[in-house]
Parts: structure tokens; C-alpha cells; sequence
């Protein structure tokens, strides 16, 4: 039998390329998660993670569906960024994506500079 890489596994290894990759969870829509990677020493913050996305998710769509009548006005992804990382969530099915990336040296350096000019 051939060794076969799972579609999850590919997509996985793809965004691990990615430059400034920190870590991911993926979770079901009950809050259980089946996988975490570069959160932390311990499965705790991985599951605080997948809480709170869980939960921004939600209240963000409910807003969205009140904002836009339009049935086809469905929340496909939420993206944080802040100054020491950036969270991109994303729903798909029953099951949640939330990918945790450090913002480039370069855009950190220049955010920096332009504070400290003002």
C-alpha cells in the first residue's frame, strides 16, 4: 500500500512554509480539539484558544447576520492582528481553524518607528 499524506496533513505542512508560522488548532464546533501545535508545554492553552475562538466566531456571525439581511452573507473567516501576533479563524463544516502567526521583523521595526516619531 502506498504512504499517503492525509489532505489535513498537506495543508498542515503547507502553512508550516509560510514565513512567521507560530502554531495552530483545529477543534470541532463543540469546543473538543483533535489538534494543536507550537501553543505552549500545555494542552490547556490550546483548548483556551479554540474557547475563545469558538466564542468570537459565533458573536461575530450573529452580528453579521443582523447587519446583512442577505442570506448569502455568511462568515467564512475572522482575522486578528495585533501588535505581537496575528490570528487568522476560520470555519468551515463542523470544524474550526485558528492559525497564530508573528507579524514580519520588518513591519514590527517600521510600526515601531512611526509610533515613536509621533
Amino acid at each position: 500500500m502506498k504512504d499517503t499524506v492525509h489532505p489535513v496533513d498537506e495543508v498542515i505542512n503547507k502553512m508550516k512554509e509560510v514565513e512567521g508560522f507560530g502554531g495552530f488548532v483545529i477543534c470541532n464546533n463543540d469546543g473538543v480539539v483533535l489538534r494543536h501545535e507550537n501553543l505552549g508545554a500545555a494542552d490547556k492553552l490550546g483548548i483556551h484558544h479554540a474557547y475563545h475562538a469558538l466564542d468570537l466566531m459565533n458573536k461575530a456571525r450573529d452580528h453579521i447576520r443582523t447587519l446583512f439581511e442577505a442570506p448569502e452573507n455568511e462568515l467564512e473567516s475572522v482575522r486578528l492582528k495585533t501588535d505581537n501576533y496575528e490570528m487568522i479563524i476560520s470555519q468551515v463544516g463542523n470544524y474550526t481553524l485558528c492559525v497564530m502567526q508573528k507579524p514580519p521583523v520588518e513591519e514590527v521595526a517600521e510600526e515601531g518607528e512611526a509610533a515613536a516619531a509621533e
